[in-house]
């Protein structure tokens, strides 16, 4: 019998199932900067070389300041003895020390994993993404951004463009671009793992007119 070979590209599900965590925690890492961007991006295909994102992972990543979550493992204390029947609050590690980086990433949170639970994190994290997301629709589109844009040109809003018929629109640059409201994301049977392709919004009909003349699209006043 054959051993099943491990596949070495990955997708986003896979990478946080091997990373024992949830996609949407995943996508925050990503954002972050503690794991690297994908290494293949071609239309739906979006995939990760799992050594290459270890091998980050291990060596603490290209700015080598320490990933948050493996500063915690490497040196994890052991969480006090809990009273019969209590349940852990958090599965989250403590951090090494005070101040480490570990430390500093629970505080910009507002974090506290003894006394708060997984859920505490998640939506925490969905704060910091929106806390993200009120800032950036500020700034000036990137040259990627501009790229997807333009591609665009014809597109009626609401049509569905699958993901073949755009390029260089990685997750990055989806998110970007979803956060300024130019385009909606659509996936398959609410699977975020099953991308189906993305609509043009009127906001974003009128960004792709303005980058087409050399133009900035509007942008919200502060």
């Amino acid at each position: 019998m054959r051993t099943p070979v491990e596949p070495v590209f990955v997708d986003r599900k896979t990478a946080a199932a091997r990373l024992m965590i949830s996609v949407d925690t995943f996508d925050t890492w990503l954002r972050a900067g503690f794991i690297p961007g994908p290494h293949i991006e071609r239309g739906q295909i979006v995939r990760w070389h799992w050594p290459s994102l270890e091998r980050h992972l291990i060596n603490d990543g290209p700015s080598h300041e320490p990933d948050p979550f493996l500063e915690g493992v490497k040196n994890l204390k052991k969480k006090r003895d809990l009273p019969a029947g209590r349940v852990e609050p958090s599965r989250w590690p403590l951090p090494s020390s005070a101040g480490d980086h570990l430390d500093r990433w629970y505080s910009k949170l507002g974090f506290d994993p003894h006394t708060m639970t997984d859920a505490d994190m998640e939506r925490l994290q969905e704060e910091a993404f929106d806390r993200w997301k009120s800032e950036f629709i500020f700034t000036r589109l990137g040259k990627r951004e501009r790229d997807v844009l333009r591609q665009f040109q014809g597109i009626q809003p609401g049509s569905l463009v699958r993901p073949a018929g755009i390029k260089g629109l990685g997750v990055d640059t989806e998110q970007r671009l979803e956060a300024r409201g130019f385009i909606a994301t659509r996936y398959r049977d609410n699977d975020a793992n099953l991308l189906e392709g993305w609509e043009l919004t009127e906001a974003g009909n009128q960004a792709v007119q303005a980058v087409l003349a050399g133009q900035e699209p509007d942008r919200p006043a502060r």
